[in-house]
Formats: structure tokens, C-alpha cells, sequence
């Protein structure tokens, strides 16, 4: 009697439960569309078309949810996986093989029809999906999640540059991105045009979502599926096969995308090369987020509103402008107004495997005061810092500027060493700031004509305030939350700054290269030429490089990676959480900032490029190839991923191809199957080594050396061993003295009473 009851109080608090979601999602809708009949009315016809496009958008999100649910990670290759496949059968619907080449869309009249092009586009996306999967994620199943997400980055941009070479494989002058409508279909609504390509998607899209839906909550598989996204480990122990399971995952989304690519193709197009761009991606991400990575209608709901808000304001201003910052704005209040959930201990540990970072080990104190260790130090440090200094007498302008440029992007790295591996904190938004702090300087230097070191400490300020603005939403939005808010945020500043005569910042200066003068410093010092600037910019970068670095060996540090690693823990020993995530984020900013400021020195202008969203993900990317937490892992992570681009014409020709090869998604990936912890690693690993050799030279035992080496080589470690041992050679009475405890009456040892005997002139 008493179960019965049980249950029947479990499914009425079920049923309330999904009734409050439905009239949560019911008053979201009336809400959503009378903000948009307030300020950007459109007619019936655009928010037809807006819910079609937000159907596609909807797709690419559950392709997320699924991989999230199933690895815990952000995938950033969702829409390139959708790319490939699509761009091929596109092709082979417009490619006419025989007799005179084909340079030219041939309007649809390819080897293939629509008909057949689809199943095929369906076949290429489960290889590709299988094969990603296998090859590539299974790699990182153990891994840190932050790691496997940089790695998604990598694979975008293998993606898109096979989707990139494709149409030229087919001898197209121009590349083909749609396809003629497969039959002949007219519907006007409101003076918008609907065509059967239209009805194809739309269509389409209801379909995949119901069968979605039905496949995971009905089929073992689907259970199987959700079983593994709530806990891999305990699936695994039940009997299901994790890894197969994660790979069907894995050929659904990249299914999911395809279709949603090729059907996009037939509505407005494929931009190929860059996978829809980062402001697509941040829509789908958007609605997945808003569905707490878990509700799929929840997610369909909101991919539906994000492309009606789209296509309203398009239809209203004639431009897009001010969709991402619209966008940044409603994501951030949907995520701080939803109720905040309890963290269970399995999602604690998911969060921790996002922060999961090798801490650098100091050298030990046995070995620091050897002199061979001491002057190889100097030694080192003298060629890089006299490396530095004489550089500019061998260069010429051109390359001492892309130099200077270098060291400003080490020190946006350095502000996400302290963000992302101290505190923590996976943000995407450092873009963003850097192009508030530029803003901040160059208003000042054009308008007010301030000495560059004020201008360049008002930038660091402004930037501060900003990420500490960004910081306080922060304390309620956690982990991919925050990566999606701050990326959005990054969108939202560079299309701004791309659209300023539209958005009222007419006041800016232009991108024009003399707009923004380096002046002297305190009226004498020039640093006009590329010469100057580059000892100026090496001097800041060597302030805050030491500022870092002290950082590191305070009680801040400290407290960041306590807080990082446990926040539990942190404030059972009296630490406040809030304070150190909001001081992460203003030494952040300040760095950030900084960098923005000296950077619009540098380029003599405010220009748009260098503050595109898809530059976060460089930067994030930067610091974990060079090692997250790692302060000389910054200088080689933007060394790896930029110098490989910018300084290929100084490579011999024999090896440039495999020298800008190293900087792209395939280095990249490379660099961390090999190497988890990143360049960073593989530096501290070459010195452990060296270090181990003194050891080894000295007869000194250094445990924490030792630790690190599986099944030590004899040269090196048990040869100090065994004369350790020799020095401790017990008699057969000490020997028995050390086994035999002195028992107290109840058969226990007495903890108070020697185990072993004391020798005369020792301390009990």
C-alpha cells in the first residue's frame, strides 16, 4: 500500500513538473514575441522564415547536447562536421564530368539530383562521425575536458580546410554552395516567397526532432545513451559499451549537422571556409545552453526564437548588426533567470575535469643552490634576454613589428594563465576586452593626445572593470555557461566595432594607419619607429612577465588554485570563493586591457580584424598547447600557434609546408596527444632530466625526481639507492626490534612507546 502511494506522489510531482515547464516555455514564447512586435515588428511571412532557420539551428544543437551528455566537452567542430559531408554531394550537384571542363556552377544539373545526393551526404557524415570519434576523441578519454575541447578547435579547422580544397578538386572556378529546388513550389506569406526547398527543410527538421526524441526515450540504445550521460563509469558497470555508445553518439551529431548544412544550402547557401562563422555556432550553442544541455524541445523552442529575433531585425534595420549584441544580452538574462540547481558530487567532478591543469613543480630545494644548476640557469636566461635585446640589428622593420605583436598576444596569454589555469575560469571573452582596451587608447591618443603610458594604464583599468562587470554574472553562470556568455560577449564588441558608423561610434577612430600616433614618452622618449616600439613593447611585456610571476609565488595564487581545485574545501578553511573568482577576473582584464592599449599603438589605427570572435578560440588555444597554469608555456603557445604563420617566409622552402603545417588544427592536435600538459611540459621535462643527471653526479636523492620515472634506469637512480641502503644496514636485533611493537594489554601498539630502539644521543 505504502509503495503504491509513493508512486503515485512521484508521478503527480512529475506531472506538475513538466506542466510548469510547459508553462514556463508558453509565457517565454508570448514574451519573446510581443519584446519583438515592441521594437522590431515584422509581418507574419519573416517569422515563418525565421522559425525555418532557427529549425536548422535547432539540429546543430542537439548534435551538441548529445556530445556533451556523452564526453563532457564543448564541441566547437559541430557545424564542420556538417560541413564536409555537404560540400561534397553539393559539389557532385553541380559538376558535369565529359568532354570540356566544368569552371562553373552548373546550376544543379550535376551527376547527382537532390534524391540521391542526400542519402549519400547521410553515408558520408556516419564515416566521418565514426571516424572523428575513433580516431581522434577516444584518444583524449581520459584527458582533461578543457584539452578535448581545444582539441575540437584543432579539428574545425581541419574540416574546414578539406571543405575549402573540395571545389577546387572539381575544377570549379567558383565555388558551388546551393542547389535548385528539387520541384516546382510557391507559397507567398505576407509578401515573403516560401519555395520547395522551404518546405523540405521545414519539413524535415519536424521529423529528425520527433524521431530524435523517440529514438532516446524508447530504444535501448537511446536508454543506453542516456544512461552513459549520467555517469560513464556506472553505465559501464551495468554492461553497456561505452565506447560503441559514444561513437553512435558522435554519428548522430555529425548526421544531425549534415542535414542541417545540406538543407541550408538549398534555403541561403553554404559560406564554405568558415563553417558558418563563429556567430552561427554561438546560436546553436546559445540554445543548447538556454536547455541547460539536457531538454531538447526546451532547445528547439529557443533555436526557433533566436532565428525569428534574426530574421525580425534583419527585416527591420536592413543589417544584423545588433543581433549579437541582442543575443549576448538574452542569453545572459535566461541563464540568470533560471533557478539555480544543486551540484551533485558527479557534477562537481565534471566541472573539475574542465580545470584539470599539471601544476609546474618548482626545482627542488636539494638541487637549487648546486653551482652547475645555478649558472645553467644564468646561462640560459643571459641568451634569452641578450637573444631578445640583439634581435632587432639582425631583422628588418617588417619582422621587428610582427615581433612586437608577438609579445602583446604573450600578454593576452599570460591574462588567461591566470583566468583559465589558476582560477579556473574557461572564459572565451579576452578578445573582447582586448578590443575595449584598444578602444580606451586610442580615444585618448587621438582625441586628447595623452602620453602612451596613460593611455596604455587606462586601457589596463577599463579592461579590469569590464571583465570584473563580466566576472559578477559569473558567480551564478559556471563552466560552459560562462564560455558561451563570454563568447557572445566577444561577438557582440567585434560587431560593434565592424559597424561603427551604424552603431553610433562615429567618435572612434577609423582603420586607417596614421589615425592613432605613437607618441613620445613623457614628451622626449620616441618610439615612432619599429625599432623603438619594439624595445617598448618588450619593456611592458617584461613588467608584466615579473608582475606575473610574483603573482605566482603570493597568497593570491594560492588561494586561485585552492579555489580552483576544491571550492568546498577552500571555504571550509575560511576562503571567500567570490572574492578570488572576481579578482581573477580583474587581474585578467587588467592584463587584457593592457595588451588592447599597446596593441592599437602598434597597428597605428582601430581596426576590426584582429577583434573577430573567432580569434578567442586562438587564444584559448595558445595557452593549453602551451600549458594551462604554465607562465613560460604562454610565450611558447603563442610562439607555436602564431609564429608558424607570421615568420613562414624566414623558413627555407624545403620545410616551410611542415612549419606553418605545425601551427594549424593538425599541430595542434598532434602537440597534445603527444604531450597533455602542452609545450609547457615537454620544457620542465628536459630540465627534470638535466636535473636528475646533476643528481645522479652528486650521489643526492631527490624523492620528488625519483617519483617521476616508472621503472628508474640504474645509471641513474639505484645506483644512489644502493648506497643509501648500504649506510642503513640494520643487525639482526635492530631487524627484530623494528618488527616487534610493544603491545598494550588489549593486543594493540602502544603509539607512545618506541618501535625501535633509540640510540644514545637521539630524541625519543
Amino acid at each position: 500500500m505504502l509503495p503504491s502511494i509513493k508512486d503515485a506522489v512521484r508521478k503527480a510531482a512529475g506531472s506538475r513538473g513538466r506542466a510548469f515547464q510547459f508553462f514556463k516555455m508558453v509565457v517565454g514564447i508570448v514574451v519573446l514575441y510581443l519584446l519583438l512586435h515592441q521594437f522590431f515588428p515584422a509581418p507574419p511571412g519573416i517569422l515563418v522564415e525565421g522559425v525555418i532557420a532557427g529549425g536548422l539551428t535547432a539540429l546543430t544543437a542537439f548534435g551538441m547536447i548529445l556530445i556533451y551528455r556523452a564526453n563532457r566537452v564543448i564541441n566547437f567542430a559541430q557545424a564542420d562536421m556538417g560541413t564536409l559531408p555537404a560540400v561534397l554531394v553539393v559539389c557532385l550537384m553541380n559538376w558535369r564530368p565529359g568532354g570540356a571542363v566544368s569552371y562553373l556552377p552548373s546550376s544543379g544539373q550535376g551527376i547527382l539530383n537532390f534524391w540521391l545526393a542526400v542519402p549519400l551526404a547521410i553515408v558520408a557524415a556516419i564515416f566521418l562521425g565514426w571516424a572523428v570519434e575513433w580516431l581522434l576523441i577516444r584518444r583524449f578519454r581520459k584527458a582533461p575536458r578543457l584539452i578535448v575541447m581545444v582539441v575540437t578547435i584543432g579539428l574545425a579547422t581541419i574540416l574546414e580546410t578539406l571543405a575549402s580544397s573540395l571545389p577546387g578538386l572539381f575544377k570549379f572556378q567558383i565555388p558551388p554552395n546551393n542547389f535548385p529546388n528539387p520541384f516546382n513550389f510557391n507559397l507567398s506569406i505576407s509578401g515573403v516567397i516560401f519555395h520547395a526547398n522551404d518546405v523540405i527543410t521545414l519539413v524535415t527538421v519536424v521529423v529528425l526532432s520527433t524521431a530524435l526524441f523517440a529514438f532516446l526515450r524508447y530504444t535501448n540504445i537511446g536508454v543506453a545513451i542516456r544512461a552513459c550521460a549520467e555517469s560513464s563509469d556506472r553505465a559501464s558497470l551495468l554492461g553497456i559499451n561505452v565506447g560503441r555508445t559514444q561513437s553512435i553518439v558522435w554519428i548522430i551529431a555529425a548526421v544531425l549537422s549534415t542535414v542541417a548544412t545540406l538543407l541550408r544550402a538549398g534555403i541561403i547557401g553554404i559560406p564554405i571556409g568558415t563553417a558558418f562563422g563563429p556567430e552561427l555556432l554561438v546560436q546553436a550553442l546559445a540554445a543548447a545552453v538556454i536547455a541547460r544541455m539536457e531538454n531538447y524541445r526546451v532547445a528547439f523552442i529557443a533555436a526557433a526564437g533566436i532565428g525569428v529575433l534574426q530574421e525580425s531585425i534583419l527585416w527591420h534595420t536592413g543589417s544584423t548588426t545588433l543581433l549579437d549584441p541582442v543575443l549576448f544580452v538574452v542569453v545572459l538574462a535566461a541563464l540568470l533567470l533560471q533557478r539555480k540547481q544543486k551540484t551533485s558530487r558527479l557534477e562537481d567532478q565534471s566541472v573539475s575535469s574542465w580545470r584539470d591543469t599539471n601544476e609546474v613543480r618548482p626545482i627542488p630545494r636539494e638541487l637549487a643552490s648546486l653551482p652547475e644548476v645555478r649558472w645553467t640557469l644564468r646561462a640560459f636566461k643571459a641568451i634569452f634576454v641578450f637573444g631578445l635585446i640583439g634581435l632587432p640589428f639582425v631583422i628588418g622593420a617588417s619582422w621587428q613589428s610582427l615581433v612586437s605583436a608577438l609579445f602583446i598576444y604573450v600578454i593576452v596569454a599570460l591574462s588567461l594563465v591566470i583566468l583559465t589555469g589558476w582560477a579556473g575560469e574557461i572564459s572565451l571573452g579576452q578578445i573582447g576586452i582586448f578590443a575595449i582596451g584598444s578602444v580606451v587608447c586610442a580615444v585618448l591618443n587621438v582625441h586628447y593626445r595623452w602620453d602612451p603610458l596613460i593611455t596604455i594604464a587606462l586601457a589596463g583599468i577599463a579592461g579590469a572593470i569590464v571583465a570584473l562587470l563580466i566576472g559578477l554574472p559569473a558567480l551564478r553562470v559556471r563552466g560552459l555557461f560562462l564560455t558561451v556568455t563570454t563568447l557572445s560577449f566577444a561577438l557582440a564588441v567585434a560587431s560593434f566595432l565592424a559597424n561603427r558608423p551604424l552603431t553610433y561610434l562615429s567618435f572612434l577612430p577609423g582603420p586607417i594607419s596614421t589615425d592613432v600616433a605613437r607618441l613620445p614618452l613623457f614628451g622626449e622618449i620616441k618610439i615612432a619607429s619599429e625599432q623603438s616600439f619594439y624595445y617598448f613593447s618588450l619593456a611592458i611585456l617584461a613588467m608584466v612577465f615579473f608582475a606575473v610571476r610574483g603573482l605566482q609565488r603570493s597568497r593570491t595564487a594560492r588561494v586561485l588554485i585552492a579555489s580552483r581545485d576544491n571550492e568546498r574545501a577552500a571555504q571550509a578553511f575560511g576562503i571567500s570563493v567570490t572574492r578570488a573568482r572576481l579578482t581573477a577576473f580583474a587581474l585578467s582584464g587588467l592584463l587584457a586591457g593592457l595588451a588592447g592599449g599597446l596593441f592599437a599603438l602598434h597597428e597605428n589605427s582601430l581596426g576590426t580584424d584582429a577583434y573577430q570572435g573567432t580569434q578567442s578560440l586562438i587564444l584559448l588555444s595558445m595557452v593549453v598547447v602551451g600549458g594551462l597554469g604554465s607562465i613560460p608555456g604562454a610565450l611558447l603557445g603563442t610562439f607555436f600557434v602564431l609564429a608558424t604563420t607570421w615568420f613562414s617566409p624566414l623558413v627555407p622552402a624545403a620545410v616551410r609546408y611542415l612549419f606553418t603545417l605545425a601551427g594549424s588544427g593538425v599541430g595542434l592536435i598532434f602537440v597534445l596527444l603527444m604531450l597533455r600538459g602542452g609545450l609547457g611540459s615537454l620544457m620542465y621535462r628536459i630540465r627534470d632530466r638535466l636535473l636528475r643527471f646533476a643528481a645522479n653526479r652528486r650521489h643526492i636523492i631527490v624523492p620528488s625526481l625519483i617519483a617521476d620515472v616508472g621503472r628508474p634506469r640504474h645509471t641513474e637512480v639505484e645506483s644512489m639507492v644502493e648506497v643509501a641502503e648500504a649506510d642503513a644496514v640494520m643487525t639482526p636485533v635492530e631487524t627484530f626490534l623494528l618488527d616487534t611493537a610493544v603491545m598494550d594489554g588489549d593486543g594493540t601498539a602502544d603509539p607512545l612507546e618506541p618501535a625501535v630502539p633509540v640510540v644514545p644521543g637521539e630524541t625519543q
